[in-house]
């Protein structure tokens, strides 16, 4: 699913990129003074320069975003859980129960158990081996 919003986030770029870049050149053959090779060079030197930019600013926000995906993967996790219950028209202790406990069993974040036990069984390995040197 996350995939497929990239390459549609990516095909909309490449088609106003393109329209752009039709248009920029349009201008540049129907003006009605013939444009001097300083004045193509200037555009083609814009040109660059908004491209640039805007990949600038693409990857700023997509590592800005990136940086709390545990927090944001939780609360998608913890709107679809609060939607199950308005579904399925729970009472209202019943909900508030749910709630209390999703909130202490992930304390705002959810992480992944298989890396992390990895990540954690390194490290005590390595502090074994500190221990016996």
């Amino acid at each position: 699913m996350i995939k497929l919003y990239f390459f549609i986030k990516i095909l909309f770029f490449c088609q106003n990129f393109i329209f752009f870049i039709k248009i920029s050149f349009f201008f540049l053959k129907n003006t009605f003074v013939k444009p001097k090779k300083r004045n193509t060079l200037f555009t083609v030197l814009m040109l660059i320069g908004a491209i640039g930019f805007a990949l600038y600013i693409g990857y700023t926000t997509s590592i800005l975003q990136s940086h709390n995906a545990s927090k944001r993967l939780y609360t998608e996790k913890y709107s679809s859980i609060k939607q199950y219950m308005l579904f399925r028209k729970l009472p209202m202790e019943l909900r508030r129960r749910i709630s209390d406990y999703y909130e202490n069993r992930y304390q705002g974040r959810v992480f992944r158990r298989a890396k992390t036990k990895i990540i954690f069984l390194h490290h005590r390995y390595l502090k074994t081996l500190e221990s016996r040197a």
